[in-house]
């Protein structure tokens, strides 16, 4: 499910699905339709997270190169952060494409399909500077 789709509004979004096999250094994991900026990990089994990169919604290229062997069991982890609203308009693209992973991330060319975990880390939205917020319920200002 997308970030509209999980029912929150600021913070990440962190996904994780267990390597449905071995995984071999040079592979490459990519990430259709990157909407905000996501972060790639992989976790062997009994070790340590490692980083495998970052790709963010401007980038040329939406995948990355797998650093190292990953044995089977290991889980590979997806934090997606949300990054922020924007007006959307014919100019930005037309389409409304949705937001963090809109589209399973691919493995080699195949889809990543497996178990599939979110956990919401939910954030206040960021202040306006010069404004102070308004307490609930309150309505608009004219």
């Amino acid at each position: 499910e997308d970030l509209g789709e999980t029912g929150f509004g600021y913070g990440v979004v962190v996904y994780t699905v267990a390597a449905p096999r071995a995984l071999r250094i040079g592979q490459p994991i990519e990430v259709p339709i990157p909407s905000d900026r996501v972060t790639v990990y992989a976790t062997p089994p009994a070790g340590e997270a490692v980083y495998v990169g970052t790709i963010y919604k401007a980038d040329v290229a939406n995948y990355l190169i797998l650093p190292q062997d990953l044995p089977e069991g290991g889980v590979l982890t997806f934090v997606v952060e949300n990054m922020g609203r924007v007006n959307y308009s014919p100019a930005l693209g037309g389409e409304l494409r949705g937001r963090g992973l809109v589209q399973t991330p691919l493995l080699s060319g195949a889809p990543l399909e497996g178990d599939w975990q979110a956990c919401v880390v939910e954030a206040a939205p960021p202040p306006v500077r010069g404004f102070a917020a308004a307490p609930a319920g309150d309505g608009p200002v004219v």
